[in-house]
C-alpha cells in the first residue's frame, strides 16, 4: 500500500529462525517492488524488538525529527483501524443473509498480542453488536492465562508454526485493561506479582471469552 509513496520510508523487522522460509522470501523480495522498503533480519525474538522499539518510541526528540511511528500494535493507530474490520465482517455477514441487522454476533481471533481483540472491544463500544470475542492463542499462551488465571507474568517466548503470535509481551492488553479500569472508576491495585486481583480478573472476563489451542475454556456473555 505505500510502495513508492514518497516521504515514506518502510523498516520491516523479521526475527532470524522465527518464519517459515516462504514468509522470509516474501519479505525480502519486497524490495524489488518498493524502493522505500528496508527489510532487515534480527536475532531474537518478537519480543526483543518490541522492547528495542519502545525504547525508541520513549525518545521523543528522535522520533520527532525523524517522524517515526510504528505500525504495530504498540500504535493505537492500528488497534483503531482494525476495529474497521469488524464493523466490515458484521456488514457483510448481514448483508449475505447470514444474520439480521442488530443480532448479535461471536468473534474467534487468533491473537499473540491482543490487538485485534482490542479492536474488536472498541468496535463493540461504538455500537457494533458483539456478543462475545473468543481470543486463540498458541503455546504462548499469555492471553490465554491472564484471562483465565489473571496470570500475567511473562513466559518462555516458543516458537511455533504461527510466528505472529509468538509473543509474550501483550502491550494491547495491558492498554485494554486500564481502559476498562479507567471506563469504570476502578481503583489501581498493586499487581507487583503480575496477578491481577479477582475483582479485576472478573472484570476482564465480562466483555470477553478465551480459547487456547481450539480449546474453548472461557466464555461469558457480553455487559
Amino acid at each position: 500500500a505505500c510502495a513508492g509513496v514518497p516521504g515514506v520510508q518502510i523498516m520491516c523487522l523479521f526475527p532470524k529462525g522465527r518464519v517459515s522460509r516462504i514468509q522470509e522470501l516474501q519479505l525480502t523480495t519486497a524490495q524489488g517492488d518498493a524502493s522505500n522498503l528496508h527489510v532487515y533480519q534480527t536475532h531474537g525474538n518478537t519480543d526483543d524488538q518490541a522492547m528495542v522499539l519502545k525504547e525508541i518510541f520513549s525518545d521523543k526528540s528522535f522520533c520527532d525529527q525523524h517522524g517515526v511511528c510504528s505500525i504495530n500494535s504498540i500504535n493505537v493507530g492500528r488497534v483503531v483501524t482494525q476495529a474497521s474490520y469488524y464493523v466490515y465482517a458484521y456488514l457483510r455477514a448481514v448483508k449475505m443473509g447470514a444474520m439480521e441487522m442488530g443480532s448479535p454476533a461471536a468473534f474467534a481471533v487468533p491473537t499473540g498480542a491482543f490487538g485485534n481483540c482490542f479492536a474488536g472491544y472498541m468496535a463493540k463500544q461504538i455500537g457494533v453488536p458483539i456478543s462475545v470475542i473468543v481470543a486463540a492463542t498458541n503455546a504462548n499462551d499469555i492471553v490465554h492465562r491472564t484471562i483465565s488465571r489473571g496470570d500475567m507474568r511473562t513466559g518462555q517466548n516458543l516458537p511455533t508454526l504461527s510466528p505472529a503470535m509468538d509473543i509474550q509481551v501483550h502491550c494491547p492488553f495491558a492498554a485494554f485493561s486500564s481502559t476498562l479500569l479507567t471506563l469504570l472508576l476502578l481503583p489501581a491495585a498493586p499487581c507487583s506479582s503480575l496477578l491481577l486481583p479477582p475483582s479485576w480478573l472478573l472484570l476482564l472476563r465480562l466483555p470477553r471469552g478465551c480459547c487456547c489451542c481450539g480449546l474453548l475454556l472461557a466464555v461469558a456473555a457480553a455487559a
